[in-house]
C-alpha cells in the first residue's frame, strides 16, 4: 500500500526512528542540562543555547513521528477483532 509515491512500510519506519533519535537526543540534552547546570532561565551563554536547541531538535523529531504515524497507519484495513 502506498500514500502518495511512499510506502506504508517505510513511512512507518521513518516515524519510528525519528521518534527513537528525538528520545536519544532529548535524553543526553537531560544529563548535558543537569550536569552543567544549565537549567532554566539560563545566563545566555553557548552552553545553554545548545542545551536548548538540542531540545528544541528533540521535540521536532517527537511532532514529526507522532503527527505522520497516525496517517500513514489510519490508510491500512482495520483487523477484526472477532
Amino acid at each position: 500500500m502506498t500514500i502518495g509515491r511512499v510506502k506504508v512500510s517505510t513511512a512507518i519506519r521513518a516515524c519510528a526512528v525519528a521518534g527513537m533519535l528525538a528520545a536519544v537526543v532529548w535524553v543526553m540534552a537531560l544529563v548535558i542540562e543537569y550536569q552543567y547546570r544549565l537549567r532554566p532561565p539560563g545566563n545566555g551563554s553557548s552552553h545553554y543555547k545548545a542545551d536548548q536547541a538540542a531540545f528544541f531538535l528533540a521535540q521536532v523529531g517527537y511532532l514529526y513521528g507522532s503527527s505522520r504515524l497516525p496517517r500513514s497507519s489510519s490508510r491500512r484495513p482495520l483487523e477484526s477483532s472477532v
